[in-house]
């Protein structure tokens, strides 16, 4: 990214709900700022029931988490200072 001007860096799908939302806010937010605005950053709630449960994840609310998780990580990016 840092080489090119025209190339989108897409990550795979990172899993939020197993990850903290504010080293991943940051994390996405330097390789965007390196890449000129030009990253993708793919975002999911996972499907392996037994990952879930070692993240201490409830299967059934995944998807809400993951909803809350991408609000915290917006805020993050765009609230000064943030608040969630």
């Amino acid at each position: 990214a840092a080489v090119t001007s025209t190339i989108e860096l897409i990550t795979g799908i990172a899993l939020l709900i197993q990850r903290d939302p504010i080293v991943t806010a940051k994390e996405a937010a330097s390789i965007d700022l390196i890449s000129n605005g030009r990253f993708v950053f793919g975002v999911g709630a996972g499907w392996n029931i037994e990952e879930l449960r070692h993240h201490g994840t409830d299967p059934k609310t995944r998807g809400a988490l993951l909803d809350e998780r991408i609000e915290a990580i917006k805020a993050l990016w765009t609230t000064e200072p943030a608040e969630y």
